[in-house]
This record gives structure tokens, sequence and C-alpha cells, in this order.
């Protein structure tokens, strides 16, 4: 079964301020619990061999999302964990370091990103297959800083053929807590050098319409992975275009490379 995540995990596997750190805890609580509880009335009815935990661990150069870079080329630590049933239900954590506050002004100070998702997995009679998801990005300066909220949920669909073509779709209509609706779309490909080397390559494009503008632009990915028994190395080159820095720092747009080097289990 193959599920896109996210396009960075790796090729192998955001008033008052108590009112509002208030109603952002409830919100995701209550986020939290209805998944849990759907996902518990599902478990009872299903074998434990029927399941499978996937996940890595490991360090990148940058985190690079739709051509932005969402750190100043400084290294993060990374955890992704992905618990999948052979039904199609699947359930995802993503954990890394990100400076949401430095898209827009001088870098601030790094915080926890913590991306939960949700989905299903359809296959069919044939090499094509459909999934949707759901994701609760939380940030850990809403525990500190709870005038500043950078939570954001979003909505995620794509169409496979096999694990070698995918076409997605995504979005979300407060991307960092800036009532910012973003749109993408993008197309993704993959081929098999070798059983151990492996390539991709992604293009999108993305609209933003922010305080009744609307921003667009383009953005590419390419990764090259070599995979060891346990351990993996990638390289990774992005590019977003021009009409990017309209809406973040230039730093965080155009040309951005990242190594990312994981243990995976």
């Amino acid at each position: 079964m193959i599920v896109n995540i996210d396009s960075n995990i790796g090729l192998i596997c955001y008033c008052a301020k108590d009112n509002m750190l208030c109603i952002s805890k409830i919100k995701f609580k209550q986020w939290l619990l209805f998944w849990l509880f759907s996902f518990s009335i599902i478990a009872q009815s299903v074998k434990a061999s029927e399941w499978q935990l996937l996940g890595s661990i490991g360090v990148a150069s940058n985190h690079i999302d739709k051509g932005v870079a969402l750190l100043d080329d400084q290294a993060t630590p990374e955890m992704n964990t992905l618990l999948q049933h052979e039904s199609g239900l699947f359930a995802s954590l993503w954990i890394q370091q990100v400076d949401i506050a430095g898209l827009v002004v001088a870098p601030q100070s790094e915080e926890w990103q913590f991306a939960i998702s949700t989905g299903y997995h359809w296959q069919f009679r044939s090499p094509w297959s459909v999934s949707l998801d759901h994701s609760w990005y939380r940030y850990s300066s809403v525990e500190t800083k709870p005038y500043i909220n950078y939570d954001y949920q979003q909505w995620n669909a794509g169409l496979h053929y096999r694990e070698w073509f995918s076409l997605a779709y995504g979005q979300t209509d407060e991307l960092w807590g800036f009532a910012i609706e973003q749109r993408y779309f993008s197309l993704s490909t993959r081929h098999a050098f070798s059983n151990r080397l492996l390539g991709e390559w992604e293009f999108g494009s993305v609209s933003n319409e922010w305080l009744g503008e609307t921003i667009d632009y383009y953005f590419s990915r390419l990764n090259i992975g070599y995979a060891f028994k346990t351990w993996n190395l990638e390289l990774q080159h992005h590019y977003s275009s021009s009409d990017a820095d309209e809406l973040y720092r230039s730093e965080r747009v155009g040309n951005h490379f990242a190594i990312k080097v994981g243990y995976h289990f």
C-alpha cells in the first residue's frame, strides 16, 4: 500500500491570551479524541497481525515544504511513524523543528511541529489507487506563547499508479493560523535505479489567497536516496518560482538543497 503522507518525509519509508490557549487545547483534544475513538472501534474488529508499524528517526539539514524553507538552512531532528492496516486505514505522526515566524521577518527561534494525520487508502482491482487524509499541524509555541497560534488543519487527496506515479491535491483555510487559504496540486514520479538507489521528482503549483490578494507560484523537488540495510541517505533539491517572495522572505524561497540521514524501521 502506498500512502503519501508528506513529500519531504523521505523516499523510504500555528483577543485574550488565556482564551486563545484554552480554545486551541480544546480543539486539539476534541479532534484527537474523535480519531482515537474511531480507530478503537475499527481496531476491535480486526486482528493485530493485520496492522503494520513503520517509521524513521533522523537528521535533516533543512526542511522545505512546497518550495518554501521552514528553517534558515540549519539542521533539525525529525521523526515519523506510520500505522497502517491492510484494509487501507492509516494514521501517522511526524515531529520536527521549524521557524514559522522567520518566514516573514528575521529569523526567530525554532519550535516543534507535530503533524498528525489519519486517512484511508482505496486499492482498486488494478494498479490504480486513491487516498484521502486529514492532517492537524500543532506547534509548541502555543504552550510558551499563548498569544501566538500557528495551528492549522489540512485535507489531502491523491491518485496513485502503483508506487511510481502520484497526483496530489491539498487545501487549508488557515495556513499557519494566518487565515491564508491555500490550494495546491502536484505531480510526482519515482524511479528505481537499483534495489537500493531511488529517485523522485515532483512539480506542483500553489495558490494562496490572503488579505484579498491571490499569490500563485510553482515549485519542484528532486530527491535521490540510497537505502542501506537500516539506514538511508537522501539528497534533495527544491525550487520555488519568484512569485513566492511576495508572501515569504526571499531567503526562504528559490533554490534550496537539503541532506537527510535516517534510521528506518
